[in-house]
């Protein structure tokens, strides 16, 4: 895991039709569900979002020591991701 990061393409931020398209990797560590908007890596830290604390910032270490969450599990995040405002969310397999 050290040194890992993420490459992401240009062409993942936007569909054809100009919308922005935000690419999230749904993870949980201890029954706690954590989206993690995986274009957003600066260093070693990322933003991240979860049902307690909202918005905050977690380190790609973090990330990578948390397993992936199935989707039964993340569906309540993703519908209160929606609810709080985004719209073309791309769920990567991270």
């Amino acid at each position: 895991m050290h040194g890992t990061m993420f490459v992401v393409k240009s062409n993942d931020y936007s569909d054809s039709n100009g919308n922005v398209i935000t690419n999230v990797s749904f993870r949980q560590k201890d029954n706690i569900v954590v989206a993690f908007f995986v274009d957003t890596v600066k260093g070693m830290w990322l933003e991240c979002y979860a049902h307690i604390g909202q918005h905050s910032m977690a380190t790609v270490r973090y990330h990578n020591s948390c397993e992936k969450a199935k989707r039964s599990n993340y569906l309540p995040l993703l519908n209160e991701l929606h609810y709080v405002g985004y719209k073309n969310i791309k769920v990567v397999l991270i």
